[in-house]
């Protein structure tokens, strides 16, 4: 279940929970965060056919919504620096998974099998730490996205208080169906 809020609300802020989205708790900080529309899949298919075709359909069909004053708590900061935290060790046992094998293999013009697994372990790894990073912003944290008609923005999983406060401030929306 989602919880909906005016995406125009959002952006200036009228309507917002004092609580944060994820836990309940009440705000500690107040960050300005933007929210972005979510990719539908078959837009992935177009990476097969040209990267420029996809970035050019998905710069075309993102929504996104800055919202200045998001309400967040003080579990939500340490959820943030330990998603990213992770994804940097990743992203660094990556490159050092890399270097390694280039090191010991560089006199050579052939990799063992086992100085392959490493190489293709440390790329995976590597653009995995990648990944994860681009995931470990406010937007992440708060569950939030843009609904793909630009007018929502949709919280999924939003704790029970967050939801009541969100109720409360917009009786006159009508639901999205």
């Amino acid at each position: 279940m989602a919880t909906n809020l005016p995406a125009q609300w959002v952006h200036v802020g009228h309507g917002l929970p004092t609580v944060c989205s994820r836990h309940g708790r009440p705000a500690t900080r107040r960050v300005a965060v933007q929210f972005v529309s979510r990719l539908s899949p078959w837009m992935y298919l177009l990476m097969v056919v040209s990267l420029l075709i996809y970035v050019i359909v998905v710069w075309a069909t993102r929504k996104a919504v800055v919202a200045n004053g998001w309400p967040f708590c003080s579990r939500c900061r340490i959820v943030r620096v330990l998603r990213f935290l992770t994804a940097a060790a990743v992203f660094v046992a990556g490159i050092v998974a890399i270097l390694v094998v280039g090191s010991r293999t560089s006199n050579r013009t052939q990799l063992s099998l086992t100085e392959g697994l490493v190489l293709v372990t440390g790329l995976v790894l590597f653009l995995a730490g990648i990944i994860a990073m681009t995931r470990s912003g406010w937007a992440s944290v708060a569950r939030a996205a843009v609904t793909t008609d630009g007018i929502w923005v949709s919280v999924r999983r939003a704790h029970p208080r967050f939801d009541a406060q969100v109720l409360a401030a917009t009786p006159a929306v009508p639901a999205r169906f």
